[in-house]
């Protein structure tokens, strides 16, 4: 979805752009200011006669079941003039493209309507649920509502794009007249969009009496298609139509601003405590990256709430083990429910409670394609996380990985089942494999190795140990072999210029994983901010202006390979750890 913000001073003898790219050659707006918060994201432009400040607003509150399921946004504006003697005069222009409702802009054809005054609804032509599936790829279904109810809104259309900057340009006070035809057309033929035309008349320096908002709202009908069990959005289940979830959008917009501002506040105050401001910017960037990814639906079957999490840009698969676990120190941190709603359909699939069976020898990957796994204490030949890095048999990370969900399990059959003398054995079995790991591992010298038969110059990022931490088994397994201890001091003979990497195989880093180290720091905290500190200046100065990557260069500073994957909950460990 391409959007493009212009904005008029004094009739036109000043317009000036502020959001997107044009082809006509218009002057950009300064940009003095912009704060990523977790749920917001605020811009401050300025001229030489007036300041605009721009928000986007999604209330992901994860607390909140119902409003962190809500598939919509809000994009305000608000200007103040900045003389104390002219009389200004101020017009803001603001377009939607179609292209949000098509996944092919060469392909696929887009029809609308406005549906209420101020209300457009945007649709695929082709609109048929789960035809277009797979990466990087858009929900060619259901509908796409963009709407404002401003009192300053002068006029909104529906049509090409070339006339409706035109009419804005060249002064007019009307936008062109809604392309009744309403499609079907393709998007390159004249590249239809919404436009708004916002008119404040004369305004003064008070910055709380020119404001508007938009809202926006995608209606997919159908969410998921588990097995054949067709699934709607949750919030179907607490609202009657998109109409009905409209009106409360714009009745409720106060209420969740505010709520918006202080859920921010609350959770940059905790992060900065937890590990200063550049801590907290990182984890408030990839808030609403991670949320993204999810989505909330409504199992009319069991009658009960599901969530599922997108593993984007590395592949198209749905709820991978090995991504939903990076993301889950997020999850744990602010809404442990909304975590438990993200492994159902996983259990429900590992429990053949689907028509398909489930009867190989291990744990599902993800709903969709198998990959390889193996059994304790030594992993051989399994595929692990790193996989991007090559093949590495006999990986002395992921081996810890099993011995701590071997110790997780005796804690689950000492809680719920009640049965301590297995929880006891199996507690043993840990220990014993714990024992085995340092054995089979260690170098003979400074560190453990990559794999347990690699030279003894081999290394690795042991991150896996942070669970050890989180379910507080870390002194029971590991604390007598030092293991922590011995790792983090090598590690830091390893940083490059930009962070610390995986292994010995290469130069890239993981961020979430990098964070997990930072974690296990524990009271080193010049070691812990290194890491931050590493971190903070790829997602801030890397020249990859993309969506957040987790793996980049550590001694370029580039992203490499994936991009706006919810595995960044990962940075979440170090507040989880500080609770």
């Amino acid at each position: 979805m391409s959007l493009v913000g212009l904005i008029r001073i004094n009739n036109g003898s000043k317009i000036l752009r502020f959001m997107g790219i044009t082809d006509e050659s218009i002057e950009p707006m300064k940009q003095i200011q912009r704060h990523v918060q977790p749920t917001q994201t605020i811009y401050t432009f300025q001229s030489e006669e007036v300041e605009l400040n721009l928000t986007f607003i999604q209330p992901v509150f994860i607390h909140s079941l119902e409003l962190s399921s809500l598939p919509l946004g809000y994009l305000t504006h608000s200007i103040r003039s900045l003389s104390f003697s002219q009389q200004l005069t101020v017009q803001i222009y603001i377009e939607i493209s179609a292209d949000f409702v098509v996944n092919s802009l060469v392909n696929d054809q887009v029809v609308w309507e406005e549906t209420r005054p101020g209300e457009h609804r945007w649709q695929s032509y082709n609109h048929a649920p789960f035809q277009t599936h797979g990466d990087q790829i858009k929900s060619d279904w259901g509908y796409f509502y963009v709407a404002s109810r401003s009192p300053f809104l002068r006029d909104s259309t529906q049509t090409n794009v070339s006339l409706c900057r035109k009419a804005f340009i060249q002064g007019d006070f009307n936008l062109p007249k809604r392309d009744e035809s309403q499609g079907p057309r393709s998007v390159q033929n004249g590249y239809p969009v919404s436009s708004f035309l916002f008119d404040y008349g004369q305004i003064n320096q008070n910055n709380n009496i020119y404001s508007s908002f938009l809202v926006f709202f995608h209606d997919e009908q159908l969410s998921m298609n588990f097995f054949s069990n067709y699934q709607r959005p949750y919030w179907t289940k607490l609202y009657s139509n998109a109409q009905q979830l409209l009106d409360v959008a714009f009745q409720s917009f106060n209420d969740i601003q505010e709520e918006a501002d202080e859920y921010d506040k609350i959770l940059i105050d905790r992060y900065t405590n937890v590990a200063g401001d550049q801590y907290a910017t990182l984890v408030s960037l990839v808030h609403r990256q991670v949320t993204g990814a999810c989505v909330t639906v409504w199992n009319d079957e069991r009658q009960e709430v599901w969530s599922y999490m997108k593993e984007q840009s590395s592949d198209g698969d749905v709820s991978t083990v090995d991504v939903i676990s990076p993301a889950a120190p997020f999850f744990l941190t602010l809404g442990p429910e909304y975590l438990r709603r993200l492994m159902l359909p996983l259990l429900a699939y590992a429990n053949n409670e689907t028509y398909v069976r489930y009867t190989l020898p291990w744990a599902p990957h993800h709903l969709g394609d198998w990959p390889l796994n193996d059994s304790l204490p030594d992993p051989k030949n399994q595929l692990c996380t790193d996989d991007f890095e090559g093949p590495s048999a006999h990986n002395a990370n992921l081996a810890l990985k099993g011995i701590i969900g071997l110790g997780a399990y005796s804690i689950l059959l000492s809680m719920g089942l009640g049965n301590q003398s297995q929880a006891d054995l199996y507690m043993q079995q840990a220990i014993s494999f714990s024992y085995d790991w340092a054995m089979l591992d260690w170098n003979g010298l400074d560190h453990f190795r990559l794999e347990y038969n690699a030279s003894a110059s081999s290394w690795s990022q042991k991150y896996n140990m942070f669970w050890s931490f989180v379910i507080g088994l870390d002194d029971i397994l590991f604390g007598k072999l030092l293991i922590r201890d011995i790792e983090l001091v090598y590690y830091e003979t390893r940083m490059n210029r930009f962070g610390l990497p995986l292994d010995n195989r290469g130069v890239l880093a993981k961020l979430d994983s990098s964070m997990w180290i930072a974690a296990m720091t524990r009271g080193n905290t010049e070691q812990r901010q290194q890491i931050v500190d590493s971190l903070y200046t790829f997602a801030h100065s890397t020249p990859t202006r993309l969506p957040l990557s987790d793996v980049y260069d550590t001694t370029t500073n580039q992203a490499v390979y994936f991009t706006a994957r919810p595995v960044l909950g990962g940075l979440s460990a170090l507040d989880l750890l500080s609770g």
